[in-house]
């Protein structure tokens, strides 16, 4: 597999999309209005393992993810 699960990215740490693993259309489709398409570099903001979320920004767009979502985004360092 190319590339690691976002969640294991640390603050500051840039990386690229290069995999999705939940294929689903509802999953696509809140990807693509969230700006994380594949290909798509950016930089991880914060992490709160207590809470189970990230911050993400990606052309100066920053976006909050789940646990759960960024675990089925593989990206590689940028």
């Amino acid at each position: 597999l190319e590339g690691r699960r976002l969640w294991a990215f640390a603050p500051d740490d840039r990386f690229r999309l290069v995999r999705v693993l939940d294929q689903t259309p509802e999953f696509l489709r809140y990807l693509s209005e969230a700006g994380l398409q594949l290909g798509a570099e950016g930089e991880v903001v914060t992490v709160s393992e207590e809470a189970g979320i990230m911050t993400v920004r990606i052309e100066d767009r920053p976006t909050t993810l789940a646990r759960e979502a960024a675990e089925k985004l593989l990206a590689a360092t940028a």
